[in-house]
């Protein structure tokens, strides 16, 4: 891609911190630090799984273990104000919880920075252009307004694959992993539906006021439920071996209050960017290899959204 050819700069939204975690005890000598965490009360999966709900006793006991953990560890990092790496904070992400393990199981503590800071060139292309993270390649691939194909696979029983009523934005990712051990790069705890202050990293920026956070299926699930992915998200659960290049989609959600925004990227005369979190390969701190996330911006404009099910004008 020419330098012409480059979308526009996006239009940065100053969006809202996300929430960070309650705050430690006196005792605690290190500061509180913020990411983004699951949500504290879960919503029913869109789909099919209104018996799985957890008990709230249970839902409050998993949320409490997972910030606990991130705030008993953060004496691995940051302590005396260091840095993973000289790179811009959001391409190294402390990878502390998700539905797959890091590729070298590292714990890692939360990190402040801000989610939603402006991405540098590196971190950001247009569709058929590449960002290289770390030992991964990605290549945006095409946005897509279709309906999704969300596959429920309960603890007893058959899966089951429905379609929903809405289309939501698919935005489609080449990876390839240059690293030499095998790594998951997508998650669906990066994907989560967003519900209330719980806010993914994972999001599609129309404007300052118009975006659209996380995706379209509840993590974790309920408990009736094993796993639940969109179609196209099958292979997603087998890691991504050395050297090996696969295709990766994110959607946004499709409820009521989404079409009201997907309509208004429709609209947008403006450049949008979809900037999503990606499992990078470890980085080297102290001597051990760390787990981290990163944040790639998607540039992208709404002439370039394709409809796969529009109908075509017949011919003659």
């Amino acid at each position: 891609m020419t330098e012409s050819q480059q979308p526009a700069a996006p239009v940065h939204a100053d969006l809202p911190a996300e929430e960070p975690p309650r705050k430690r005890k006196k005792r605690d000598s290190a500061p509180d630090a913020s990411e983004e965490k699951p949500a504290s009360k879960l919503t029913p999966a869109p789909l099919g799984t209104e018996k799985g709900k957890l008990p709230t006793a249970l839902i409050a006991v998993s949320v409490y273990a997972l910030l606990a953990t991130a705030v008993a560890l953060y004496g691995l990092f940051f302590k005396a104000g260091e840095k993973l790496e000289p790179g811009h904070p959001l391409s190294t992400i402390p990878d502390n919880f998700g539905e797959f393990d890091p590729a070298t199981r590292k714990k890692v503590a939360l990190y402040r920075f801000p989610v939603d800071g402006e991405l540098p060139p590196d971190q950001r292309a247009g569709l058929g252009g590449k960002i290289t993270v770390g030992q991964m390649e990605v290549h945006p691939l095409r946005v897509e307004k279709r309906r999704l194909a969300v596959v429920t696979e309960p603890v007893k029983g058959e899966p089951r694959t429905e379609a929903t009523r809405t289309a939501a934005l698919v935005l489609t990712l080449r990876v390839k992993n240059n690293f030499d051990q095998s790594i998951y790069p997508m998650d669906p705890a990066f994907t989560r539906r967003s519900v209330g202050d719980d806010r993914p990293i994972t999001r599609l920026v129309v404007n300052k006021t118009t975006i659209l956070p996380g995706g379209a299926l509840t993590w974790p699930p309920g408990a009736a439920v094993r796993k639940q992915y969109e179609q196209q998200q099958a292979n997603d659960y087998t890691p991504l071996g050395p050297g090996e290049t696969r295709d990766y989609v994110v959607f946004t959600d499709y409820n009521s209050q989404a079409q009201k925004l997907i309509r208004a990227a429709e609209d947008s005369p403006d450049a949008l960017q979809w900037r999503v979190q990606i499992r990078r390969a470890p980085v080297k701190f102290r001597g051990k290899e760390v787990p981290v996330t990163a944040v790639v911006g998607v540039d992208f404009r709404a002439s370039e959204v394709k409809d796969p099910e529009e109908k075509k004008p017949a011919k003659g």
